[in-house]
């Protein structure tokens, strides 16, 4: 007698394997006294469950997340830093090929080290036409944004200052979850408020308002993050090698890029990220108001989302 397997429920399945992120670059480790640290605990945010404006350097004065812009100036390269997306060793690798690593800075060190205005670069005489050249790297907006719940609000990254939704979260399912779904539905008041502002909090903001809202067309290389660490590490090495045209005898560049873009997942670190994903995203609810929210990521950047298979028991 043949048995027919029941459906028993919806289970999320991404659209490609999520990305990883690296321990040894949290913010969390960010020197005692630095920006990240003293800014105040609800800095100009709207309501407690909102995170604070920022971190910025100015931002909106000059276009929105125009403080993102990394450059290299002796082989005029820029590199739009997008938060939650391998920032921290894309701000080190920049730092490396201008010479500035370690050097102190109000941030703690590593960010904005490379930043166009701390290097006196004009962005807008920085054009194609010109000689520039630009990257970026995007990432899954739903993956982006539980990456940044995670850190922000679960492991308290900067004191919580960047939490959207309740602060000290669960790291244990089902709590975890349940905290997290209430997030999410502040996500649309998030959203309403970033739009009357123009740019609200770098970790949550759609990743193509950054560095001026660039339209897609004037980057020369557009690189995805995904759980494939040896095609991101190959793509990493494509946009250094052909935009950033960083000569091939650079030997302790490129060791530092194969040190900070390994290859295989970090020793000890690496997890099921589907199965996280599975887990978090258990309702489709919750993913189509985290979906519409970045309706504009998913278009500008071709992305596909993920879809809900039935379980069968």
């Amino acid at each position: 007698m043949c048995l027919r397997m029941r459906p028993i429920g919806l289970q999320f399945v991404p659209s490609v394997e999520p990305y990883v992120d690296d321990p040894r670059f949290s913010e969390s480790v960010t020197k005692p006294g630095s920006f990240y640290s003293t800014r105040a605990v609800n800095c100009d945010s709207p309501n407690p469950s909102m995170p604070c404006y920022g971190p910025y350097d100015e931002a909106g004065k000059e276009g929105v997340w125009q403080d993102k812009m990394l450059v290299w100036p002796e082989k005029k390269f820029a590199f739009c830093w997008v938060d939650k997306n391998a920032g921290t060793q894309f701000n080190l690798l920049l730092n490396h090929l201008n010479n500035v690593q370690g050097q102190g800075n109000r941030w703690g060190g590593e960010w904005w080290a490379s930043s166009h205005k701390r290097l006196n670069v004009d962005l807008e005489a920085a054009t194609k036409e010109k000689g520039w050249r630009f990257g970026i790297f995007v990432r899954d907006p739903a993956e982006r944004f539980l990456s940044a719940w995670a850190s922000k609000c679960q492991v308290m990254e900067e004191m919580g200052k960047n939490c959207l939704g309740p602060r000290n979260a669960s790291t244990s399912l089902p709590g975890a979850v349940d905290v997290f779904e209430q997030a999410v539905s502040s996500l649309p008041a998030y959203m309403n408020e970033l739009q009357k502002r123009g740019s609200f909090n770098s970790h949550y903001d759609p990743q193509n308002i950054f560095c001026g809202a660039r339209r897609i067309s004037e980057y020369n290389f557009v690189g995805h993050l995904t759980g494939n660490h040896e095609n991101v590490q190959s793509q990493v090495r494509a946009m250094f090698e052909h935009v950033a045209q960083v000569p091939g005898s650079h030997d302790t560049f490129w060791s530092h890029l194969e040190n900070i873009f390994p290859k295989e997942h970090i020793k000890g670190h690496h997890t099921s990220a589907s199965k996280k994903l599975q887990s978090f995203y258990r309702s489709p609810d919750i993913y189509k108001i985290v979906t519409t929210a970045y309706t504009d990521d998913y278009d500008h950047f071709k992305l596909e989302r993920g879809h809900y298979d039935e379980q069968e028991h």
